[in-house]
């Protein structure tokens, strides 16, 4: 069974008042349910608050538990997370296996090694007993369960989703600095003759579906980029709509000695305004037009054709707690695919860091019904109060 999951910060005035199954609640039940391994991957793990306590934070304390539980029971767990550094520290992964060493291990990933120009472990998911599964944009964090907009797809019991999605999680651990404990590394299988054909249809009811992973360091592997996914998302629309939304977007590089022009997504988007007539909306939140390249990127974009640009914005926690009442979501949906995924819409996330997306085709009555229900969850958003268009000046 495949559905969607999202996280609605509390308390805001959306309409309509969908209710989708919540992304927390959804891997507490996972994590309850696991016999035998479970698989994180996420920048960093904080499901517990050591800040200012919250009632919204009981479902991090929850999923945290019940980690502790399937350990004590015989599940073997890994950590795929970003290489600490100042920003990101892990002691709550690293605590928890020195509790259990010979149950769960913690492995860092630095992103150097494969693109030689930095980045960090972007994919966000869980799979358990390799045949259950999220991906989506929350994090490892009791925030991403309660206080941040989030998206994401679950399939429970997934058969062969599961085991592709397993071996991308094992690509990316075999590139890890040494565990964290004296576990062996499992090993990984390069023969890219053992996937399954892409798209696959998987489950009960049956959907289709197909999967990407980024940097481009692995389509030498035969897996499908992220931008080459987005892409094909974007390309296949003829007039109709495009709702596009990422906590980010920009069209340019960062370097240090001046920034370079990036028009991958920025093309895809012109050009199917201009040459397929169609209507394209972006969405991203508030905090990324502070800074002078992501806004001037949007600002070339909004009223280009038929795309408009929004911005949204949240009313803070009182007291604010960092880090929350953000619009996290990325997705690319178009009329009939949709497109959900760890990136934001910038080159450095689909070129030096790791992530993976899913996508979703409308051939069946499940999965046409899934991509219904990510149209609605992203026009509530940018139907909203809290949603405005961008300002040119």
């Amino acid at each position: 069974m495949f559905f969607i999951a999202e996280t609605t910060p509390e308390s805001l005035n959306l309409k309509p008042r969908i209710k989708h199954a919540s992304i927390g609640e959804s891997i507490l039940d996972m994590v309850k349910n696991a016999k035998y391994s479970i698989d994180i991957g996420s920048i960093y793990s904080t499901l517990l608050n050591n800040g200012t306590p919250t009632p919204s934070d009981q479902i991090g304390r929850s999923i945290y538990n019940e980690l502790v539980n399937a350990a004590k029971r015989g599940t073997k767990i890994r950590f795929l997370l970003t290489k600490p550094n100042e920003q990101f520290q892990e002691p709550e992964a690293e605590q928890l296996a020195k509790l259990f060493p010979k149950m769960i291990t913690v492995g860092y990933l630095d992103l150097n090694k494969l693109t030689h120009h930095g980045g960090i472990q972007h994919m966000k998911c869980f799979i358990v007993d390799h045949e259950s599964i999220y991906l989506g944009s929350a994090n490892c964090d009791w925030r991403a369960y309660s206080e941040v907009a989030e998206v994401g797809i679950f399939g429970i019991k997934s058969g062969d989703a599961g085991q592709y999605m397993q071996i991308l999680y094992n690509y990316l651990w075999h590139e890890i600095d040494s565990p964290s404990s004296h576990q062996n590394r499992i090993s990984c299988d390069y023969e890219s003759s053992h996937y399954k054909d892409l798209p696959m249809t998987v489950g009960h009811p049956p959907i289709q579906l197909s999967f990407s992973m980024s940097p481009p360091f692995f389509k030498k592997y035969g897996i499908e980029s992220d931008l080459d996914a987005i892409r094909k998302v974007i390309n296949n629309q003829n007039e109709g709509f495009i709702r596009l939304c990422a906590m980010e977007y920009s069209n340019f590089t960062y370097e240090l000695h001046g920034h370079k022009f990036w028009g991958e997504v920025d093309w895809m988007i012109r050009k199917a305004t201009m040459e397929r007539d169609v209507t394209v909306h972006i969405m991203v939140d508030h905090h990324d037009i502070k800074s002078f390249l992501p806004r001037h990127s949007l600002q070339t974009l909004h009223g280009y054709g038929k795309i408009c640009v929004k911005t949204i914005e949240f009313p803070k926690l009182q007291p604010d707690i960092p880090f929350t009442r953000l619009f996290h979501s990325k997705m690319c949906i178009s009329e009939d695919r949709a497109w959900v995924s760890t990136n934001n819409l910038t080159p450095n996330y689909f070129e030096n860091c790791s992530g993976i997306g899913c996508t979703l085709f409308g051939t069946t009555l499940a999965g046409n019904k899934m991509i219904i229900e990510l149209k609605e969850i992203f026009d509530r958003y940018y139907d909203s109060e809290y949603a405005k268009y961008l300002e040119l000046s």
